[in-house]
């Protein structure tokens, strides 16, 4: 599996509302409820990084290059969802993003 198509899993399983999943945020101390997930990419990089998936082990300027060139975004919308920008602090690195129903 490519590495935006184990994101994209990942993605859809939180639209699932995939309980094993949920848990898993919550321990990462991440802010999600039914209808959103809040990450920065730092945060969203060590919870990939947790999963030990082969993919994932590699550094963040490399996860964040792979995400950014990836077509997530554009097959999120076959789940009427989409990871928009939910607290911009000018900066890829600090700023809140969230994947969200549409």
């Amino acid at each position: 599996m490519s590495f935006s198509n184990h994101i994209l899993q990942v993605f859809v399983m939180f639209l699932e509302q995939d309980e094993p999943l949920l848990k898993k945020l919550e321990q990462h101390d991440f802010l999600c409820d039914h209808a959103q997930w809040q990450f920065t990419l730092p945060q969203l990089h060590r919870f990939m990084q947790a999963t030990q998936n082969p993919l994932f082990l590699i550094t963040y300027h490399d996860f964040r290059k792979n995400l950014f060139n990836s077509s997530i975004n554009k097959r999120l919308r076959a789940y009427k969802a989409e990871i928009a920008i939910f607290d911009n602090q000018q900066n890829v690195d600090i700023s809140t993003y969230v994947l969200k129903r549409v």
